[in-house]
């Protein structure tokens, strides 16, 4: 009878996720499609009031990367040329909030897979967003805004993922966001597109977190380093040819 009980509590839960997910994506799609700041007013709004429903009571609360999210989904969304790439970025953003604020509040069996998808995917919404625009379009303060972005959004994800935060964390986290501040401008000058360069960067993220996710619990290895670098490797690899075809 409990079990049943409980199934029956996770699907309202799920279904409650799913109704906030549709309504961020509705909200993004409109404020896209009109370049209306009524419309983005209402999906800034809407942010927070998810904010204040379902992570103000949290444990960990991932504060700066779901703002991150926030600006970027919706900088992405006005910038869309087209209806179809406006609809893209809708869906893809309504997903990974469903991804976040079920990995937040624990209604997935694996919360930090869940949570590194959506930080992952942040990081790579951030540099496809700044290499569309790169380099000529870039204010003078880019960079080191860029630098603060990935240095907050990377410590959240340290905090969620070991369950604290200290020195050598932080050391970690400023020293990603130095080397990826730097690597958009020196990707976005090169002639494969803002895709490609976004991917660039996704793939150098996952690699170079689980290297200081190994070392911090312990678990680094000439193995898992010999790992990380053939991944990054190969897929910059495919990455470039696919670019330059």
């Amino acid at each position: 009878m409990e079990i049943k009980k409980l199934k029956s509590v996770l699907k309202s839960q799920t279904a409650l996720l799913l109704v906030n997910a549709a309504v961020f994506g509705a909200l993004l799609e409109l404020t896209g499609s009109s370049h209306s700041y009524w419309w983005g007013f209402f999906y800034v709004g809407y942010a927070s009031y998810v904010y204040a429903r379902f992570l103000k009571s949290g444990t960990t609360r991932p504060v700066s990367l779901f703002v991150t999210f926030i600006v970027v989904s919706l900088m992405s969304a006005l910038a869309s040329e087209n209806g179809a790439a406006l609809g893209v970025v809708s869906l893809v953003s309504a997903a990974l909030i469903f991804v976040f604020l079920g990995g937040q509040l624990f209604y997935f069996s694996n919360s930090k897979a869940a949570l590194g998808i959506f930080y992952h995917s942040v990081i790579f919404g951030i540099a496809a967003y700044f290499s569309s625009i790169a380099p000529f379009n870039l204010w003078w303060g880019a960079i080191p805004s860029l630098f603060v972005v990935f240095y907050v959004s990377t410590r959240d994800f340290f905090r969620f993922e070991t369950g604290g935060y200290d020195k050598r964390k932080k050391n970690y986290a400023l020293a990603f966001a130095f080397v990826a501040s730097q690597c958009i401008w020196i990707a976005s000058l090169l002639p494969f597109g803002f895709l490609n360069a976004g991917s660039i960067l996704l793939i150098f993220s996952i690699a170079i977190n689980d290297l200081f996710l190994a070392h911090i619990s312990g678990k680094f290895s000439k193995k898992v380093l010999f790992r990380n670098l053939a991944f990054f490797g190969t897929f910059v690899v495919l990455i470039f040819i696919a670019g330059s075809l």
